[in-house]
């Protein structure tokens, strides 16, 4: 899977489809319902040791990181949950991280948007640059067969340290990080 473009490929087209058809300004959005339905955890485990107790030293923001890591790297990075109004995938161990300097929408004086997770005041481009996929992959590379919303405090807006290895990447905005360890910082 790692060696196939078309993972990548695919999931840029999904990241683009989503931010295009959930930003708040947009009529999507206006219609989406106020609670999205989760599928119900699967019997698949979480790894051993993946929820930290305390937080990694060396966390750099996600941007920071984006910006400079390849194929293969291990990195520490800090963010938000956040990126489109449902940024977690049902039913697989995944989820959008937003760079934890970028503000949210409620963050923003005046700003009544329903779901200030999705960035929808920040322009797209931004958007695209300053958020990264997040997964719980198995021996093969693919994304654990669970939902992990609200797992462990993993919410919308929570501040999260993320371990792992870049599993993911092209020459524009699509990141992936395989997850070995997750600390959410206590609000």
């Amino acid at each position: 899977m790692k060696d196939n473009p078309m993972p990548a490929l695919f999931l840029a087209v999904c990241v683009a489809v989503s931010l295009a058809t959930f930003g708040c300004r947009g009529e999507s959005d206006r219609d989406a319902p106020e609670a999205v339905s989760e599928s119900k955890a699967s019997d698949v485990a979480l790894p051993p040791g993946l929820f930290l107790e305390r937080a990694p030293q060396d966390a750099r923001e996600l941007e920071e990181v984006k910006d400079n890591a390849a194929v293969g790297d291990r990195v520490v990075l800090r963010g938000r949950i956040g990126g489109r109004v449902e940024p977690f995938v049902d039913g697989r161990a995944m989820f959008m991280l937003a760079d934890g300097r970028m503000p949210t929408c409620n963050e923003r004086h005046g700003d009544g948007c329903r779901t200030p997770w999705d960035y929808c005041c920040e322009p797209k481009a931004d958007l695209l640059a300053r958020t990264a996929t997040i997964q719980l992959a198995d021996a093969s590379g693919r994304p654990l067969k669970r939902t992990v919303k609200g797992v462990e405090g993993l919410v919308p807006t929570a501040e999260i340290v993320v371990t792992g290895k870049v599993s993911q990447r092209d020459d524009g905005d699509v990141m992936v990080v395989d997850a070995s360890g997750i600390y959410v910082v206590p609000e």
